[in-house]
């Protein structure tokens, strides 16, 4: 849906995180004291 309505494009970029497994505890506790913010 968002490629074929242009809302994103493709890119061969390399991910910052694995993609083939979970996030360990430790990141888990890390990212909870962290604010997300919707514009």
């Amino acid at each position: 849906y968002m490629l074929s309505n242009g809302l994103v494009s493709q890119n061969n970029a390399e991910a910052e995180a694995p993609t083939n497994a979970p996030c360990t505890d430790e990141e888990h506790e890390a990212m909870r004291s962290k604010t997300v913010r919707f514009f």
